[in-house]
């Protein structure tokens, strides 16, 4: 239910009383959240690793709810319907956060490779 818990709970007084505590779910790091986001949405399994990782260190840093809303932009918004691109990534970025994000040039390099080559597998 998210950071407003207390206001959803205390609108029904019954509910309200039988909650007893808060379970907080650990954030995950980045290589586990890479697999839990290749679940999440196809277009996000088929995004090179160096785009997830830019994206999520210049916004989401691990969080669900920002990798909702980034998904949100490039799917729905954008109408990405097969890997998200650094520029696209960018662009959703700006209109989701409102700023604008250079892209490394390292990301860059590794997005080509793996839209050329197709991801490489860790063996």
């Amino acid at each position: 239910m998210g950071v407003r818990l207390d206001g959803y709970l205390s609108r029904d007084k019954q509910l309200w009383t039988r909650v007893t505590r808060r379970v907080l779910v650990e954030t995950p790091d980045f290589a586990e959240l890479r697999n839990q986001l290749s679940v999440f949405h196809p277009v996000l399994s088929r995004t090179s690793t160096a785009v997830l990782s830019w994206v999520n260190d210049v916004y989401a840093r691990n969080s669900w709810y920002a990798w909702a809303t980034f998904t949100g932009a490039v799917v729905g918004d954008l109408g990405v319907t097969i890997r998200v691109d650094p520029i696209t990534a960018a662009h959703a970025l700006q209109m989701i956060s409102g700023r604008e994000h250079a892209i490394p040039v390292a990301v860059l390099d590794a997005d080509e490779a793996h839209r050329t080559r197709g991801p490489q597998r860790a063996r």
